[in-house]
């Protein structure tokens, strides 16, 4: 999705009939209308990635381009794959994968997508992260090296250099190539990320929290660049402010195990000797376990988890070009496999979840939804996504329990507030309770959306004069949004 906050869909009737007396079937069918309109807006309004703006997950990828390749396209089910893949889609994705299999897998997608898409850095990038993930990396540079020359404001191809950079012991290049990247993508986390460690390694701590501080105005809800906030402050020795820093990180990130050890640390050099015991303790607790879970996985080699989590990277952001450049079928296609290649991934299972919900295929993603709730029970967008994909299918009491359980669990979040009104508008619950959770939107976040659907609420209500002002609000704050405005103009001049 392309904005941090979505309008309602565009070309949806939103006004009543300019007669005064109304059937109570031409009502219902303009209230069925309107809320049709409330629900695709209310699927836009969640600017993705989710996990840049709930609890991250540590070293999470980055999309090559913004997210919102969805937008504009039809809503309707997807060609076939075969559209522009060759033979690519042609064999089922291993079921017992091995190193060497998916290997060979990810260079066919890599060769396709080039050969697809030659004059697009993106789709170039595609192959570089290929070869950097089997460790060619000189073959990566180069790659890296044509998107920078198809264009050089493409902040993922120095951003790729630099990692390369560091690799080969070179941190001052590497802090080049990074602050380059994030100068030309100020909201780049990862990039402000990388260029603060590699600052620490370099020993400029004073840079290094000056990058953070300005990276987390952009990415509040970055886990990791608390904890290297506290990791600057530790070099700096200020021990009050490392130990707020770790304290934020694990607030956002509970299961960070090296922000607690942080922890420990500050807590200790602050004279605090028990915070200091139980930080520790729960850094080791947390390091067993991964320990345990490396163990086993020496044991079961077969399982490939890391290869797997980092082959999903590749396939998703494949499945991104695939997507931007009008092949929703190949996007499809090249997600699902990314599902299957990391049984509990999320971004491709993201990326298929958005997909279906634009494409209005309530079915299909409310499956991925709660595969994501299952990966993930911690991140409420997930929950949210099964409650919405649950109205869609008319199953509004399971709907209702899950917005409700949200509601009271994050009581300060706008959305479940949103998806309430909406739910008891389109069930026609009672217009005290719908207008109070749609009055309870605006107040949380006021933004168009939530104010288009007030306005309706409050017109299905009878309170004509109180949905104009609204829907003013809603056309004062995003003055392009035609849908906003037609429905303001209709009320305006309906008897």
């Amino acid at each position: 999705m392309s904005g941090r906050h979505s309008r309602p869909s565009r070309g949806s009737v939103v006004s009543g009939s300019p007669a005064k007396s109304v059937s109570r079937t031409a009502r219902k069918a303009r209230l069925m209308a309107a809320v049709a309109a409330i629900a695709m807006a209310l699927v836009l309004m969640a600017s993705w990635p989710w996990v840049s703006r709930w609890p991250p997950w540590q070293g999470s990828p980055r999309d090559l381009e913004p997210r919102g390749a969805d937008d504009g396209l039809p809503a309707q089910d997807a060609p076939s794959p075969k559209e522009s893949s060759g033979g690519l889609w042609e064999y089922p994705f291993p079921a017992q994968l091995t190193e060497d299999l998916l290997y060979r897998d990810l260079e066919q997608l890599s060769a396709r997508i080039v050969g697809d898409f030659p004059d697009r850095p993106d789709a170039v990038a595609v192959a570089a992260m290929e070869r950097m993930f089997r460790g060619k990396s000189g073959e990566a540079a180069e790659f890296w090296k044509r998107a920078a020359s198809l264009d050089p404001k493409y902040p993922e191809a120095h951003f790729g250099l630099a990692q390369i950079a560091r690799q080969r012991g070179d941190f001052e290049e590497a802090a080049r190539l990074a602050r380059q990247a994030w100068t030309l993508d100020p909201g780049h986390d990862e990039a402000a990320r990388f260029l603060a460690d590699t600052l620490l390694n370099l020993g400029e701590a004073d840079e290094a929290i000056r990058v953070l501080e300005t990276n987390l105005r952009a990415n509040p809800r970055s886990a990791v660049s608390f904890y290297l906030l506290g990791q600057a402050h530790l070099q700096n020795q200020a021990f009050r402010e490392a130990r707020d820093a770790f304290q934020r990180a694990v607030t956002l990130s509970p299961r960070y195990t090296h922000a607690y050890y942080g922890l420990s640390v500050a807590s200790e050099r602050l004279g605090d000797a028990q915070s200091a015991r139980s930080h520790r303790e729960k850094f080791n607790a947390l390091k067993e376990q991964e320990q345990s879970t490396a163990r086993e996985s020496v044991r079961n080699p077969k399982d490939l988890p890391l290869l797997r989590r980092g082959a999903a990277t590749i396939y998703a952001t494949a499945g991104d070009v695939y997507h931007r450049q009008g092949k929703p079928g190949a996007a499809e296609a090249i997600w699902k496999r990314g599902a299957l290649c990391d049984p509990k991934g999320l971004r491709c299972r993201e990326a298929l979840a958005r997909f279906y919900e634009r494409r209005l295929r309530p079915a299909d993603a409310l499956v991925l939804y709660e595969e994501l709730r299952a990966i993930a029970p911690e991140n409420p967008e997930y929950e949210l996504g099964v409650a919405q994909q649950q109205m869609r299918l008319d199953r509004t009491s399971e709907a209702e329990k899950g917005l409700l359980a949200l509601c009271q669990r994050l009581p300060h979040w706008s959305r479940p507030a949103a998806a309430l009104a909406q739910l008891y508008l389109h069930t026609g619950r009672g217009r005290e309770e719908t207008l109070r959770w749609a009055q309870k939107a605006v107040e949380l976040e006021p933004v168009a959306a939530h104010y288009f659907l007030l306005g309706l609420v409050l017109d299905q209500g009878g309170h004509r004069e109180q949905a104009l002002a609204a829907l003013r609000r809603a056309v004062e704050l995003e003055p392009d949004n035609q849908p906003c405005r037609e429905a303001y103009e209709s009320l305006r001049n309906r008897p």
